[in-house]
């Protein structure tokens, strides 16, 4: 295997830590407003370093489950 194709094998299998609210919204197969309630209520945990939104993808998974 070339190298450039290693890379491409190890970009295939990265999984995200974190999510935004839009990419959340877009798993769960919901609208961002659906998300942010679900944020507001506490249901779904999130962590807001700045201005930005993000829900780390074990709290998402979580929800899931």
């Amino acid at each position: 295997m070339s190298s450039s194709e290693y890379d491409l094998y190890e970009l295939a299998a990265f999984k995200p830590l974190a999510y935004s609210v839009a990419a959340a919204a877009r798993l769960l197969g919901v609208s961002v407003s659906t998300v942010r309630a679900l944020i507001r209520e506490g249901t779904l945990p999130a962590v807001k370093p700045g201005r930005r939104t993000i829900i780390l993808a074990w709290d998402l998974k979580a929800l899931l489950t």
